[in-house]
């Protein structure tokens, strides 16, 4: 499998875990986890199946312990660490990427979701940041307000 393949899903996986973690609903939460195992396993080579209704209980019916993802020496063990005014959300387990930049295409695709969330409520709150950490250090900040491009008339 191409490289960009499994850059393109592990970001999805990605975003997938950011919207898991910021869930208050227990069967979003787990739907969004199932669907991250699901792009684990696409970019692993394997073969997914996208269900119809992702909130039925067929796809929430158990969620699985966390745990780091691969254990390749080609990825980086990255953190997505999510701030906001509604507080923080730390990556415990975090995600690994094959570089930096892949990293920080997944983390603008989760606040993105984040945000793309906000929107339909008729409010969103770009005083927000999602910091990559790697190894204990900060090794990239991205402001909510940079994941986006507000256009005006």
């Amino acid at each position: 499998m191409p490289q960009s393949d499994i850059d393109y899903w592990l970001a999805r996986a990605s975003e997938e875990r950011l919207a898991a973690q910021a869930s208050t609903d227990p069967r979003a939460e787990n739907a969004h986890d199932t669907m991250a195992a699901r792009y684990i396993r696409a970019a692993r080579g394997g073969t997914i199946s996208i269900p119809i209704n992702p909130g039925t209980d067929d796809v929430c019916a158990s969620r699985t312990p966390r745990r780091p993802l691969f254990q390749s020496p080609d990825m980086v063990l990255y953190h997505l660490n999510i701030f906001n005014t509604r507080g923080e959300v730390r990556d415990e387990d975090g995600t690994e990427f094959t570089s930096l930049p892949a990293a920080h295409t997944a983390a603008l695709a989760g606040i993105r979701t984040l945000l793309g969330r906000e929107a339909v409520a008729g409010r969103m709150d770009l005083r927000g940041r999602l910091e990559v950490v790697q190894d204990g250090e900060i090794v990239l900040t991205v402001a909510f307000e940079d994941a986006i491009e507000i256009l005006r008339s």
